[in-house]
Parts: C-alpha cells; structure tokens; sequence
C-alpha cells in the first residue's frame, strides 16, 4: 500500500450502511483486512465495524482475518522453541 493510500475495506466501512456482499467479496479475493496505509490516520476495519456495531461486517472480518504480525512472531518463536522429537 502506498503512502497516504487507505485501505479500500476501511473506506467501505467509514459512513452509512455496509455493503456487506462487497465486503465478502473483498475478503473472498484475498484482500488484507489487516492493511493500514503509512502516513495516514485511518482505522483499521475491525475497529471501525466494531464502533458501528455491525454484527455482520465483524464476523466477517474476522472469518478472513489471515494472521497478524504478532500472531507469525508468535509460531516462528514456537517453532524456534519446539524440542525436536526423535523417531528411533
């Protein structure tokens, strides 16, 4: 995503009411719910399904939520960790 660029899923769900087949659309087509543009101040989608309490939009997001940074850091150290088991 480029500087100053806003996720297209964060602008889908800004004002008014959610387009909610787009929004399954979007994420059936690989588009990253987790993308947040540099440079600009926009929320990511789950927090801003989640102020406008849409039930909807949030269990979609969260169907096709792929996994965050912290989530990769995590199993890359569990793997790291992991003793390795022995087959004799």
């Amino acid at each position: 995503m480029a500087s100053g660029e806003i996720n297209p899923i964060s602008l889908l769900l800004q004002d008014g009411p959610t387009n909610h087949a787009l929004l399954e659309f979007l994420l059936q087509n690989k588009a990253n719910p987790n993308l947040v543009g540099k440079g600009v101040k926009a929320e990511q989608p789950i927090v801003l399904a989640t102020a406008k309490g849409d039930f909807r939009a949030v269990d979609l997001l969260l169907a096709h939520r792929g996994l965050t940074e912290f989530e990769c850091k995590s199993i890359a150290d569990a793997q790291r960790t992991k003793p390795l088991s022995r087959n004799r």
